[in-house]
């Protein structure tokens, strides 16, 4: 081996423990914050409101078009309610199993390990 490729070696190595290092920093910041925080933050305000927004406006242009809607049908009225409250109940299910994700990470980073398939037996 040349001392080109050990010195290559060592900055990859260097590398991945200073990305490995700044994640669990980030991780660590928003675990401070706590779950609930995560969850409301980025599972229903961050794709919830949004996801349902975007749907409810395409649903308000399929059935009134692009002018303003002068009365909403029984049917669109249902399906802008269940849109209000599907989508940010799937964002709070989302933020979960985000939250769940997030951890799991951490404990293999913290671990020393990336491969989701090692236990850490490093």
């Amino acid at each position: 081996m040349t001392l080109q490729t050990q010195q290559s070696g060592h900055e990859q190595r260097a590398a991945e423990q200073a990305a490995r290092d700044a994640a669990l920093r980030r991780w660590e910041r928003l675990r401070a914050n706590g779950r609930s925080a995560f969850v409301w933050r980025n599972g229903v305000v961050g794709w919830g409101l949004p996801a349902a927004v975007v749907t409810a406006a395409y649903k308000v242009i399929q059935e009134q078009g692009l002018g303003w809607p002068s009365e909403l049908s029984s049917a669109l009225r249902t399906a802008l309610v269940l849109i209000a409250l599907v989508f940010p109940a799937l964002g709070f299910i989302l933020g979960g199993w985000l939250w769940a994700q997030g951890e799991a990470r951490y404990e293999r980073l913290r671990q020393g390990t990336t491969d989701p398939g090692r236990t850490g037996d490093r």
